[in-house]
């Protein structure tokens, strides 16, 4: 996750303006559905919380959605194209966009009205939450199937509830968290794109990451559909010049992004690094370190949010907090970071929660921020 030396406050304040409308989405498109999600400054209970999660995944199938379903808040703007929405068939306990979308792990998304929108593979796309499933939308002309595409952005092959279940059994936090923040999905990002964000987030906290991955996307970016531009490409980024960048206040970054985008061209471009999918976890982290601005932390982010790395766990002083905390027996001892530290911490996650380790890190860490932590009742921290 992104912001390992963010003021709390800012960066709580950041994800809340972000995940706002998204919880609205709900009681917009089904006014009268139990299962639609309180405002974040409601105070609602875990009863609140369990009866909007209660709807169950109905199986993977894509569907168009008839025309009766509402154009979204936000308009498909002027030119767009128009398309069906698609069903991705994840109820709330499958997939929660206003939570996936909003933790530190992806810099594309912005919420639209009632929907989620970003550029993927060239296309804009708007997500929508209903509260028996999940709605996708191409707003600019696409070629491929869309519905398919985002299935493998949000990793629904994962059967997230057996996931959940397992990750609680003998762990009370989790248990709660669990039961009050259902549909938490670690999104299998494009890696070009995932690698720059973060190399973008080296002593930064979530908003002005944000505004860096912005910049990136208007300055050396392809416009796609009503102001909102792709990412670029390696190409593109190897020929930015690290002056214009400092300008933009990339500050050192700059140098971190030119260097490390002539670097992954020498070693194969977008090729070699969507090869380490097949790696194992230490080559994958020794071979994503020989990039400038590539650190330990930086690695495993990129590992876990594109690279299918699911048992990486970053760590940041934020998770070093958490672990003290949960796992007073393990973690108790780790006051400073450090390697040892570091390894200490995955190696605990790991043994606790096994092959997924590192959604179980994210479901973790998004339980501590302010927009979602208000569903949490207070806990006894640790397991055991």
């Amino acid at each position: 996750m992104a912001s390992e030396e963010v003021p709390q406050s800012k960066r709580m304040r950041h994800v809340t303006a972000l995940a706002r409308p998204a919880r609205r989405a709900a009681r917009v498109t089904q006014p009268a559905a139990s299962t639609a999600c309180p405002p974040a400054d409601s105070g609602a209970s875990d009863s609140t919380t369990d009866e909007c999660a209660a709807t169950k995944n109905p199986g993977i199938a894509t569907e168009a959605v008839k025309e009766s379903i509402p154009e979204p808040m936000g308009g498909l703007g002027a030119g767009m194209a128009r398309a069906d929405w698609l069903s991705l068939g994840a109820g709330a306990r499958s997939l929660r966009p206003e939570i996936a979308l909003a933790n530190g792990q992806s810099f594309s998304w912005a919420a639209h009205g009632d929907t989620w929108r970003a550029v993927i593979d060239g296309v804009l796309v708007a997500v929508r939450q209903l509260p028996d499933d999940t709605h996708v939308r191409a707003l600019s002309p696409c070629t491929f199937d869309l519905a398919a595409r985002m299935r493998d952005y949000f990793q629904l092959g994962a059967d997230l509830e057996s996931l959940y279940a397992e990750w609680s059994r003998g762990h009370k936090r989790m248990e709660a968290i669990g039961r009050a923040i259902p549909g938490m999905r670690v999104l299998r990002q494009d890696p070009v794109e995932c690698l720059f964000s973060f190399i973008c987030s080296s002593n930064n906290n979530i908003p002005r990451i944000q505004s860096l991955v912005d910049k990136l996307r208007q300055h050396y970016g392809v416009l796609v559909a009503d102001g909102h531009h792709a990412f670029p490409t390696l190409e593109a980024l190897q020929r930015a010049d690290e002056g214009r960048l400092r300008e933009l206040g990339f500050g050192y970054r700059a140098a971190f992004i030119v260097k490390a985008a002539q670097q992954l061209a020498d070693l194969g471009g977008a090729q070699w690094l969507s090869g380490l999918r097949l790696a194992d976890r230490e080559t994958t982290q020794t071979a994503l370190m020989q990039l400038h601005g590539v650190g330990q932390k930086v690695a495993d982010c990129v590992a876990l949010f594109c690279l299918d790395k699911h048992d990486v766990v970053p760590v940041d002083t934020h998770v070093l907090q958490i672990a003290r905390r949960d796992f007073p027996r393990e973690c108790g001892p780790c006051t400073k970071m450090n390697k040892q530290v570091y390894s200490t911490i995955g190696d605990t996650f790991r043994s606790r929660f096994g092959t997924h380790a590192g959604w179980a890190h994210s479901l973790m860490f998004t339980a501590e921020l302010k927009v979602h932590a208000w569903r949490l009742v207070p806990q006894t921290p640790g397991s055991s």
